[in-house]
């Protein structure tokens, strides 16, 4: 799709999911940008002492679904983007809206040796998957952060 039809596609959304679109697209771009240089030590800690607001804006406030929907039109609009990206900014924009927010990082049961290291990464709002939809079985958790109401 090219830039100017993401534009019209934008555009044409209602003014609170737009706005949610948009955050997600600057915090993708951000998180790829910063992700390498200070690593995801400083961003978790970072996210574990974020203070949850509430959403202030008119209208309803966002819930975990149109999180969601942000992060998957972000993820298409911000070329490269990864789990662990996407996990990190849909945190985020989740404590925002003052919602339940669980991100993991699991490695695949059984790797061997001779297979690169296969991780993903996965956010949860209460029962909700956010980001990340994969065989959640598949991997053995290694690193939980929680945060939100």
């Amino acid at each position: 799709m090219s830039l100017i039809s993401r534009v019209r596609t934008a555009s044409a959304l209602p003014p609170g999911e737009r706005a949610l679109a948009l955050r997600a697209v600057a915090g993708l771009a951000l998180v790829r940008l910063v992700l390498p240089l200070v690593g995801f030590t400083r961003i978790a800690r970072a996210l574990d002492g974020t203070t949850v607001r509430r959403h202030r804006r008119p209208g309803r406030p966002p819930s975990a679904a149109d999180v969601r929907r942000a992060m998957q039109r972000a993820a298409r609009t911000v070329p490269g983007t990864r789990c662990l990206a996407e996990a990190i900014v849909a945190m985020r924009l989740l404590r925002r809206a003052g919602l339940p927010a669980e991100m993991e990082i699991g490695v695949a049961r059984g790797s061997d040796a001779a297979r690169p290291l296969d991780a993903h990464a996965w956010v949860r709002s209460g029962d909700f998957t956010v980001t990340g939809d994969a065989e959640f079985e598949r991997y053995a958790r290694l690193i939980q952060v929680s945060g939100g109401a």
